[in-house]
């Protein structure tokens, strides 16, 4: 499952869609993306729409998305909650796990 957001995540181009509540308008502007969700749904049997609803919920389709940063003395930024990042906010270890089976790089 986790790999099937990371590949997903790794695909895509970066857009913002206006109306990220709207699969059928993302899939239109975006048809690259229809590809990259068909192949995964494929892949790992996983319908289209799952995907985009991961993406959506875990980025808001963002493919720079992270974690707030935390704060010293409520205002000076320090680390992250989280090392999750991207459209899938997969964390590190898992992204490094990912690309050590798959032996894909990046």
């Amino acid at each position: 499952m986790v790999a099937a957001l990371l590949l997903a995540g790794g695909c895509v181009m970066h857009y913002v869609p206006r109306d990220i509540n709207d699969a059928c308008s993302i899939l239109i502007k975006k048809r690259g993306w229809y590809g990259d969700v068909l192949r995964t749904e494929k892949r790992w049997d996983i319908p289209m729409s799952l995907t985009l609803a991961f993406m959506r919920h875990e980025s808001s389709f963002k493919k720079k998305a992270k974690h707030p940063r935390r704060k010293i003395l409520g205002f000076i930024p320090w680390k992250r909650v989280s090392s999750a990042s991207g459209y899938a906010q997969a964390v590190n270890k898992t992204w490094r796990q990912y690309l050590r089976e798959t032996q894909k790089g990046g």
